[in-house]
């Protein structure tokens, strides 16, 4: 781990933190512009936990958007529904996942404090929620003003298309980080980071995948009837789903 507790490379503009912290907008241009100072930082400062809340609160104003526009496709309080369902996905699968992300680091080797996993992990969700907000201008373009079976496929697609990407993006920036991380630690525990860090997406992507199936229903079916619920009653998990499915493919 770095001894150093200042980040003496602050960008032009965004001044070291001060004891409270950096500001939302602060935070944003660091993670958009200078995500190599946030990264150092998560590395050298032992008080980076502090930053956990803004990159949070970032996650859930730059995800509720987008949500409210996916709600918009059913309209009435699909709209506010989805809008709180979108952020609550990213941050319970962070939840969910984060104990096993720590130890697994532990036991690759690198030597990470609790706090350091955290933010880390956080500050990707944020860029990640960030990229989503950028595209959610897309997914609106596809929402025509009356419900179809074709209308819903596509948006569902766009939808798929547009999570990818933001993951994607979210991912490469988890790995840059750890990269950091494990800068001063000996070569051979640098060399397990990739493995670490595929081990993290599959388990964000396996717990991620069965919460948007739990906190189903995010589009409106053409042919629903009645009112929608906030969450469907789970019958079954996406992966007997997804197995049912490949079973009526080949049969």
């Amino acid at each position: 781990m770095r001894d150093s507790t200042v980040v003496d490379d602050a960008p032009i503009g965004v001044s070291p933190p001060a004891s409270g912290g950096w500001s939302i907008g602060e935070t944003i241009e660091i993670l958009l512009k200078r995500r190599s100072l946030f990264f150092e930082r998560v590395a050298s400062d032992p008080r980076i936990t502090r930053e956990v809340p803004t990159l949070l609160t970032i996650a859930f104003l730059a995800a509720m958007p987008v949500g409210a526009i996916l709600g918009s496709y059913a309209g009435g309080w699909h709209i506010l529904y989805v809008a709180l369902k979108v952020p609550l996905l990213l941050l319970l699968s962070l939840t969910i996942c984060y104990l096993g992300f720590w130890v697994s680091a532990l036991y690759v080797g690198l030597d990470l404090l609790p706090g350091q996993v955290a933010t880390l992990c956080v500050g990707s969700m944020a860029i990640t929620a960030i990229v989503l907000l950028g595209l959610a201008p897309l997914l609106w373009l596809v929402i025509p003003s009356q419900t179809s079976e074709t209308s819903y496929h596509l948006i569902a697609l766009t939808l798929v298309a547009i999570f990818g990407v933001a993951g994607l993006v979210g991912t490469w920036q988890l790995i840059r980080g750890l990269r950091v991380l494990a800068a001063p630690s000996q070569h051979s525990r640098r060399a397990g980071v990739w493995t670490l860090a595929l081990g993290w997406i599959a388990l964000y992507a396996v717990v991620g995948s069965q919460l948007a199936w739990v906190l189903r229903p995010w589009l409106l079916h053409p042919w629903t009837r009645g009112g929608l619920p906030f969450i469907r009653d789970l019958d079954i998990s996406i992966f007997e789903a997804v197995w049912r499915i490949v079973g009526r493919l080949i049969g």
